[in-house]
């Protein structure tokens, strides 16, 4: 019988046949259980718990967390039991529990691992206290600590496996108008001319050939690259929908270590939800921008977006197109490119330089590289391969 109900039993009975003794009885457990339960209560309210972890993890790193727990009030916790819900994708068992108690300023702690080879933004908790006291007379109480979140990178892939060359993470297309020239890439010499800037003279091979030379720099230019990633589910296969959209997200987070690695501008769009952003069904776009901090924001957000929840690819790209800086480069990342033929045609006519990475190596692509491939775009098709297979495993 539970002592709540025992103490009213002895207060029916006491209240009945008015024996002193009874009376006696019942205003000590009513005491005893009155008082159980109010320490209960307060010595759950006097604990302080705190988890220390990374908020965000590159895929395949192993990461730590370590709960804190630690009894600030004058109230020793006779017994405290704890339990940590998981994500099922990065740990098993998907629950973590600890029994242990704590005398007044007393700290204890534990400490568990996460796999992180699972793309996505993660909740952590909530931690599940219980206690109660000493005596287990039922005066048990328990509360729910805040949840954290950790949100996993998507998978960097080697660049040679998305067939794009390694000198130019972009396509290699020809533009118009004057080029720059980078004085470190020195191609020859010739005869010094007036105006040459001083600079210029290569004044090893003007004492070899006893006339001025000027050097020959080799021409380059870095074209702005704005990443457009279709997550549309009707663009892929639905047998391997689950694999290709996550294969999709990795070549575009590829791509964006790249342009950053080389300290080129990028920016990157994309039709997936983003939980962050609820209520707006209108895609992401971050703007152009270059560096390491620009980097982290763009696989926070490839890690965080939904590929199972994305408006139309064609709706996204009519809203976002005029934020497209002119004559930057595009780089399409889809899974078998449907749809696209006609926003190619438009942009090449509006003078950007289209390149298209097709994902969905399951499907049959043939007749989309050519279309695609005649309204002007340069296409690559990404390889089936051990590495592209293990991307969501």
């Amino acid at each position: 019988m539970d002592l709540g109900a025992f103490v009213f039993v002895l207060f029916v009975v006491a209240a009945v046949m008015r024996v002193d003794f009874i009376f006696y009885v019942f205003y000590v457990f009513a005491a005893v259980y009155f008082i159980s339960r109010a320490w209960s209560r307060r010595a759950l309210k006097q604990l302080v718990v705190r988890r220390f972890g990374a908020a965000h993890a590159f895929w395949g790193e192993r990461t730590r967390v370590r709960v804190e727990l630690r009894n600030r009030g004058p109230l020793p916790v006779a017994w405290l039991h704890v339990q940590e819900t998981l994500p099922p994708l990065l740990a098993q068992p998907p629950v973590r529990s600890k029994a242990l108690s704590l005398w007044p300023g007393e700290s204890a702690s534990f400490t568990y691992e996460l796999d992180c080879r699972r793309r996505g933004r993660y909740e952590l908790g909530p931690l599940r206290l219980t206690t109660g006291d000493i005596l287990g007379t039922g005066g048990v109480a328990s509360a729910e600590g805040e949840v954290a979140y950790l949100t996993v990178y998507p998978r960097i892939l080697p660049l040679e496996q998305l067939a794009v060359p390694a000198h130019s993470p972009y396509a290699t297309v020809p533009r118009s108008g004057s080029l720059q020239h980078d004085p470190a890439r020195v191609a020859g010499s010739r005869e010094y001319r007036p105006g040459d800037s001083i600079r210029h003279i290569n004044w090893k091979a003007s004492a070899s050939q006893g006339t001025l030379q000027s050097k020959l720099l080799d021409p380059v230019i870095s074209l702005d690259t704005v990443i457009l990633l279709d997550m549309e589910r009707a663009h892929y296969e639905a047998a391997h929908a689950v694999t290709t959209t996550e294969l999709a997200i990795s070549v575009a987070a590829t791509m964006a270590v790249e342009l950053a690695r080389r300290r080129q501008s990028f920016a990157i769009g994309t039709n997936a939800a983003d939980p962050l952003a609820a209520g707006d069904a209108h895609g992401s776009f971050l703007p152009l921008r270059s560096g390491q901090g620009h980097l982290m924001l763009v696989l926070e957000l490839l890690g965080r977006i939904e590929a199972h929840e994305a408006l139309p690819f064609g709706a996204f790209l009519e809203r976002h197109i005029l934020r497209l800086p002119w004559g930057c480069a595009l780089f399409f990342v889809s899974g078998t490119g449907a749809g696209l033929v006609g926003h190619v045609i438009r942009l090449r006519r509006s003078g950007f330089p289209v390149s298209v990475m097709l994902v969905d190596y399951h499907a049959d692509l043939s007749t989309a590289v050519r279309q695609l491939q005649q309204a002007g775009a340069i296409v690559r098709r990404m390889q089936q391969s051990a590495e592209a297979a293990r991307v969501v495993l």
